[in-house]
């Protein structure tokens, strides 16, 4: 009765752990030159999802709230 559900899952969950694999082997075989994020030749200072301050917060809500007026 449930066969095709698990069946389905079982393909989605294969598809993701296929797609992890061949993720990981490109970034293990990669060539660092080509593959770091580039800022005009300048290798870069912080990550790029680095935390913002606690301030940006509230200018971003309150910048939403006026652009969807």
């Amino acid at each position: 009765m449930y066969s095709g559900i698990v069946a389905m899952a079982l393909v989605a969950l294969s598809v993701v752990v296929l797609l992890y694999a061949l993720h990981r082997t490109a970034v293990i075989t990669a060539d660092p030159l080509t593959v770091l994020p580039a800022q005009s030749g300048w290798m870069p200072q912080e990550h790029a999802l680095s935390r913002f301050h606690a301030r940006w917060y509230l200018a971003s809500i309150v910048f939403l709230a006026f652009d969807v007026e």
